[in-house]
């Protein structure tokens, strides 16, 4: 059981910690935008990703739209067996 006030402490820290990520990632982001260099890599790796992703959808699309595989009936299998060995 948690005690409320480690829960309300616990929730203020989080979000203290998750502003301090946000202004890293802000921090980051400026750096990369300043570097042309690293900006033109990062839109072309970017073009490239959405690529693979897009082909990865369209496989997916592709499993969607099939339907299942029946299974064998285990009733036909079983009748055609006696003690392991087939009937004549």
């Amino acid at each position: 059981m948690v005690i409320p006030e480690i829960a309300r402490s616990r929730t203020a820290q989080e979000k203290v910690w998750k502003e301090e990520d946000d202004v890293r990632t802000l921090s980051h982001a400026q750096e990369i935008q300043q570097d042309k260099k690293r900006l033109g890599a990062a839109t072309k790796r970017a073009g490239i990703m959405a690529v693979e992703v897009k082909a990865q959808a369209g496989k997916l699309e592709q499993v969607a739209k099939k339907k299942p595989v029946k299974k064998a009936s285990m009733k036909r299998t079983v009748s055609r067996t006696v003690r392991g060995r087939k009937r004549r």
